[in-house]
């Protein structure tokens, strides 16, 4: 039993470390990538008293680079790869202008030269992203309002790929969907979508803690990252600037039909 048990963790490290001297340390590929930046992915090996006959790359079982040392570094074309050769060596690989046709599975493979011939390979998977070039934007709410408003705003996300899942907070709170209003989006010339959520909801004394003011909070996540946007209102009474610019704007208009008839009774009067 001793035995067998020692056969199988010999046969595993034969697996794992390679046979007689390369292992494979590290191979350090991103999961996620911007569109049009640079990525560079790396190898890290030993090869004990092995030599080197190849380290390769793959994108989807297809070959985009070769390094030997007989031959330095050659590339293939593929789909997506745009490789900078003066940065690509027997550790590392350097893809230029990312497209979202970049991504996929890459796989590098080192191998030793002969009589041993070991080959040892790492898979990666890697999705190209166009994030949000900014924060999003609230717009459509008030400055204050009544009991019984109704409060409606609009939170919009710049373009991204892929969309942007947009949350709104109420004091904190996650909106009900019953008091969410949704929004179709389109597609730009290079796939990316602008992200939108309305919100519609009657205003209540209890939305504004003791008195003060309501927050809205805004959120748009793509994969692993946030954005937030926060805005405001005040709920309107007697003393507030709400209510003291409708009463400007009610007497503006008193004032504006009292002159008209002024004039309409001049004219009339030296006969015009």
């Amino acid at each position: 039993m001793e035995l067998q048990l020692a056969t199988v963790v010999a046969l595993c490290l034969f697996i794992a470390k390679g046979t007689f001297g390369l292992h494979l340390i590290n191979v350090s590929v991103p999961r996620y990538a911007e569109l049009h930046e640079t990525l560079t992915m790396s190898v890290h090996y030993e090869l004990d008293d092995a030599s080197l006959h190849s380290v390769k790359w793959y994108k989807d079982d297809y070959e985009f680079f070769r390094y030997s040392p007989d031959h330095n570094s050659m590339n293939f074309p593929v789909p997506g790869i745009k490789i900078d050769m003066s940065r690509s060596d027997m550790n590392t690989v350097t893809l230029l202008d990312l497209q979202f046709s970049s991504s996929g599975t890459y796989r590098c493979e080192v191998s030793t030269e002969g009589p041993n011939f070991e080959t040892l390979f790492s898979n990666e998977n890697v999705t190209v992203r166009a994030l949000p070039a900014s924060e999003p934007i609230i717009t459509g709410l008030q400055p204050a309002y009544s009991p019984g408003d109704i409060i409606e705003a609009k939170c919009s996300s710049p373009k991204s790929k892929p969309q942007a899942t947009m949350t709104w907070y109420l004091n904190g709170k996650t909106v009900d969907r019953h008091f969410l209003v949704y929004y179709a989006s389109s597609e730009d010339e290079e796939g990316l979508s602008e992200s939108v959520l309305g919100l519609s909801a009657r205003a209540e004394v209890t939305l504004f803690p003791g008195g003060g003011p309501l927050e809205l909070r805004c959120t748009a996540t793509v994969q692993e990252r946030t954005w937030s946007k926060t805005a405001t209102a005040l709920l309107a009474s007697l003393n507030n600037q709400k209510l003291a610019q409708d009463d400007f704007t009610n007497q503006s208009g008193r004032a504006c039909v009292s002159l008209l008839l002024l004039l309409t009774s001049m004219l009339l009067n030296y006969g015009w």
